[in-house]
C-alpha cells in the first residue's frame, strides 16, 4: 500500500535535504529539535529550549543542536544588518539574507595535504589519530580525519579534551565519530576548553551514566530514551536527595506492589514521602531532645501517609498512577 504527504501551502516546514543523510544517527531529541528549528530559519538555544521545555530539558536541546551542528544542517549566525539597513532592502533582500546568514562554523573539507602537514606538524594531532583509531577500532579514511582534525582547528579544543570524550563515548559503547563530534561542539559552546574542566566534566557524566544504568536495570527499560521529566527525577535522587541503594529498591518495590509496573513518577512520589518521613523524624528527635514531643516510627508514618493518600484517590474517584 502507498501512501501521500499531505502538504498544504504556506503549513509547511522546510528543512534540508541533506538531513536524510543522518537520521538513521539522529534521535527522538535530535529530531524533535529539528523539526521546531525549522519553523524559522533563524533562532536562539533558548528559544529553542523554552520551546520544547515540556518534553526536552536543556541538556538534552544543546545536545541536539551540536549534533546538527556537527552534520553541518545547523550553524552560528553571523551578524546581522542594522534595523535601519533592514527597513530600506527590498523583501527579496531580506529572504536572500535570511537563507545565507548561518554559514559560519560549517566544518572545513580539509585537503589531504593540509591533513598531511597537520600530522607532520603536530605531533599531538599524530599522537591522537593513533589513540582514537586504537580505541575506536578503526583505520581512519580521509574523511574520519578530516573530521577528526576539525576538533582540534575548527573547535579549538586541546588534543587531551579530545582524548577525553573520545574514552567517555567509547565506553558507553558509542563509537561513531559524529557522536563524538556532538559531544564536542557542546562542550566548546560550554567553554569546557581544559583538561581541569573537562575532567569534571566527564567524572559528572560518567556518574550520572552509573545511576542511570542501575535504574534501567532495576525497572527493565532496556535501551529506551528516558524523558526530559525521567531524568531530571535521576538527577533530584542522585544529587539532591542523595538516595541509597536500599531505598530505590524499596520504592520499586513498593511501586510494583501498587500498580503492577515500572514508574519512575510513581517511585518519586514514595522516595518524596520518605523524605519527608526522614525530615520529621529529624525535627521530632530534635523536639524530643530538647524535652517536647514525642518520637515516629518512619515505617509506621509511611504506611499512614500510603494509606492517607489512597483514601483521598476513594473519594476523588482516582485510579492508578500518581499523576
Amino acid at each position: 500500500m502507498r501512501y501521500r504527504l499531505n502538504l498544504r501551502p504556506r503549513h509547511n516546514l522546510a528543512v534540508p535535504a541533506q538531513v536524510s543523510e543522518f537520521l538513521s544517527e539522529a534521535g527522538e531529541a535530535e529530531l524533535k529539535v529539528l523539526l521546531y528549528a525549522a519553523k524559522d530559519p533563524t533562532f536562539s538555544d533558548r528559544e529553542l529550549i523554552d520551546g520544547l521545555s515540556d518534553t526536552l530539558d536543556p541538556e538534552q536541546v544543546r545536545e541536539a543542536i551540536a549534533f546538527w551542528r556537527g552534520a553541518g544542517i545547523f550553524s552560528k549566525e553571523t551578524a546581522k544588518k542594522s534595523p535601519a539597513a533592514k527597513t530600506a532592502e527590498p523583501e527579496s533582500a531580506k529572504t536572500d539574507a535570511r537563507k545565507t546568514v548561518r554559514v559560519v562554523s560549517e566544518r572545513p573539507n580539509y585537503t589531504s595535504a593540509q591533513l598531511a602537514l597537520a600530522v607532520e606538524e603536530n605531533a599531538d594531532f599524530k599522537s591522537l589519530i593513533d589513540y582514537a583509531e586504537h580505541r575506536l577500532q578503526k583505520n581512519f579514511n580521509a574523511s574520519d580525519l578530516s573530521l577528526l582534525y576539525s576538533f582540534v582547528d575548527r573547535l579549538g579544543l586541546p588534543v587531551e579534551v579530545v582524548m577525553l570524550a573520545i574514552e567517555s563515548c567509547a565506553g558507553e559503547g558509542k563509537k561513531n565519530l559524529r557522536y563524538i563530534e556532538k559531544l564536542l561542539i557542546d562542550l566548546a559552546d560550554r567553554e569546557i576548553d581544559d583538561l581541569e574542566k573537562a575532567d569534571a566534566y566527564f567524572k559528572r557524566r560518567e556518574e550520572y551514566l552509573s545511576f542511570e544504568g542501575q535504574i534501567r536495570a532495576m525497572c527493565g527499560f532496556g535501551t529506551r530514551t528516558l524523558t526530559a521529566r525521567e531524568q531530571e527525577l535521576l538527577t533530584v535522587w542522585r544529587e539532591e536527595w542523595k538516595v541509597s541503594d536500599e531505598e530505590l529498591k524499596d520504592a520499586y518495590e513498593r511501586t510494583i506492589r501498587a500498580i503492577n509496573k515500572p514508574s519512575l513518577a510513581y517511585m518519586n512520589r514514595i522516595l518524596a514521602t520518605l523524605r519527608e518521613a526522614k525530615d520529621r523524624v529529624k525535627t521530632a528527635s530534635g523536639k524530643l531532645a530538647a524535652g517536647e514531643g514525642k518520637t515516629y516510627d518512619l515505617d509506621d508514618f509511611f504506611a499512614s501517609a500510603v494509606e492517607r493518600t489512597k483514601r483521598n484517590r476513594k473519594k476523588s474517584g482516582q485510579e492508578g498512577e500518581p499523576k
